[in-house]
């Protein structure tokens, strides 16, 4: 949740374009390296921003199967492959593939995600990490694709909520810091323009949005997760 925070780690990047009005979008990256469990080098990046629909909206917006390609543009595939639960959290396992320009070569791994939720922050945290701990081959014929990302949405009103993505990604290229730097900004354009067309294309019901039949087992994670340690109504928060 730290990496959440407004703070001098981090340098800010304009996301919109020259005399353009500043629309709730905000890009950052890291002033410092960081070193993964693997000892490789990558910079994590932030992006935030204001939507016009509750945390839950939202949630049950990007976790639905149909939609995952329309606020994460890059993903061209993804597939459950287990669900595992143990002591302190349950997970989805989930071979996926990502293309982000179009002549380069398919990045492809095996992720974890869980959902948990804040009962003190009211918000909800989606995490996802690359994982070769588990033995489950990944896509034949693309680049190994390593990352993180978390996505928190913090509660503001019951049609409002404030969203914060921050990742890192390591898939076997250089990109200067510049051009890193116009990429971030592109991307936290098209992240808020692919989160908001998800939640206008959400199915709704009485104005709430209806959680997705289909989900890749995330959800089931969240259940899990409130059942055991916010189901009994205390006030729960969380660092990681």
């Amino acid at each position: 949740m730290y990496m959440n925070d407004d703070s001098s780690h981090w340098e800010s990047i304009k996301s919109t374009k020259l005399n353009e009005k500043e629309k709730n979008i905000y890009s950052f990256i890291s002033k410092s390296d960081f070193k993964t469990l693997e000892g490789k080098t990558v910079k994590l990046s932030k992006f935030m921003g204001i939507l016009p629909y509750s945390a839950k909206d939202v949630l049950f917006s990007i976790t639905n199967e149909s939609n995952w390609k329309v606020w994460d543009r890059n993903c061209v595939y993804c597939n459950n492959v287990d669900y595992v639960q143990n002591e302190n959290y349950s997970f989805t396992v989930d071979s996926y593939a990502m293309k982000y320009l179009p002549f380069m070569k398919y990045r492809s791994g095996i992720k974890m995600s869980t959902v948990i939720y804040d009962s003190v922050r009211k918000s909800y945290s989606y995490i996802s990490k690359t994982t070769s701990a588990l033995g489950v081959p990944r896509l034949e014929n693309t680049i190994k694709h390593d990352f993180y990302f978390g996505l928190t949405l913090y509660h503001i009103s019951e049609n409002k909520c404030r969203y914060v993505y921050v990742l890192y990604y390591h898939s076997k290229t250089f990109v200067h810091k510049i051009v890193s730097k116009k990429l971030y900004s592109m991307y936290g354009r098209k992240l808020y323009e692919g989160l908001l067309k998800s939640c206008n294309s959400s199915v709704k019901k009485n104005g709430e949005t209806v959680r997705p039949d289909s989900h890749w087992r995330v959800l089931d994670t969240l259940d899990d997760f409130i059942e055991k340690y916010v189901s009994d109504g205390s006030e729960k928060t969380w660092s990681f």
